[in-house]
């Protein structure tokens, strides 16, 4: 049996900044838990007397444990769990009459892992490693400022996330053109935060069907008066 390393580290997308996922901190923190659970790598493990192969993004899941690790309810996980397999389809599960098996679904495309040796941090530093790693964080931190979406780059990105689909964004960024004119908002900008505040107050519309009267019934109703 192989053992899988505790070590190493995780990537997680900027994007949860706008699908609501931070609003819901249970529900986060059972994303979170899934990719820390997930192999980087294929890996065989025992569970009870079989030994079970997983690929890189699998994890043998179990509700109890589940729960007893992220300190919340079994109904809680239950729920988390049935959102990210029949809303968001970022997991699929493999159950068996012994255990299930969690697949997270594009493992591969955002964590990115080229080889093992990436993910093994457990190797012992040298005396010059920890200053040549932290010149290349800051370098990191350079490239993602560089990298930051402009407004107009924003704006198309929030176009296409499906929580906004309600919204009719040339009609709201002539809003707050209008209300960024106004003498008392000088100095405000449209920023990516001004746009994000804005369009989260937007009510998605609610859908009511109309009622058909039954004109046959009226018409009965009449013809017996007469």
């Amino acid at each position: 049996m192989t053992t899988q390393d505790q070590n190493g580290y995780i990537k997680l997308s900027r994007n949860v900044r706008y699908n609501g996922w931070l609003s819901n901190p249970s529900l986060w923190a059972f994303w979170c838990w899934c990719l820390l659970k997930a192999s980087y790598k294929p890996i065989d493990v025992v569970v009870g007397h079989q030994s079970v192969h997983l690929e890189a993004g699998q994890f043998i899941f179990g509700r109890h444990k589940a729960a007893k690790e992220l300190n919340q309810s079994e109904q809680s996980i239950r729920t988390h769990l049935k959102y990210c397999l029949e809303k968001d389809k970022n997991l699929t599960i493999k159950t068996t009459n012994k255990f299930s098996i969690i697949t997270v679904v594009n493992w591969d495309s955002y964590q990115n892992i080229e080889n093992e040796s990436n993910q093994q941090s457990n190797q012992p530093l040298t005396n010059n490693q920890p200053a040549t790693n932290h010149k290349q964080e800051v370098q990191e931190v350079k490239e993602v400022k560089k990298k930051r979406l402009s407004p107009i780059d924003f704006i198309e990105s929030v176009k296409v996330n499906p929580a906004y689909s309600h919204v009719d964004f040339d009609i709201e960024l002539a809003k707050m053109d209008a209300w960024l004119l106004l003498p008392s908002n000088k100095g405000r900008k449209k920023t990516a935060r001004f746009i994000l505040n804005w369009i989260n107050k937007i009510d998605r519309p609610v859908s009511v069907t109309p009622i058909k009267p039954n004109y046959s019934e009226f018409a009965n109703m009449r013809g017996s008066h007469d």
